[in-house]
């Protein structure tokens, strides 16, 4: 893969993993406030695990997905700094 192509496919990852990341948190974050809390709510700790487990684990997954896309990026820039041997 050449540095502009990876550079294409890096960018719309970040972009995309970063708002996963943040629906994520925010489901996780949701689901811990009534599990911990507001546990006897109009949302039960019983209802409301599922929605922290899923969002922690959708976190997790996201998050490796801005890493790699980090990564190739970077990857990218370095390909195009150091000069080519012909």
């Amino acid at each position: 893969m050449d540095a502009d192509t990876s550079k294409k496919i890096a960018f719309p990852m970040i972009g995309c993993g970063a708002v996963l990341v943040l629906i994520s948190i925010l489901a996780f974050f949701f689901g811990a406030f009534h599990v911990f809390l507001d546990p006897r709510g109009a949302i039960s700790a019983d209802e409301a695990l599922p929605a922290m487990i899923g969002g922690g684990c959708c976190g997790m997954s996201s998050l490796v997905i801005v890493v790699v896309s980090v990564f190739l990026l970077v990857r990218s820039r370095k390909r195009e700094e150091t000069p080519s041997e012909e």
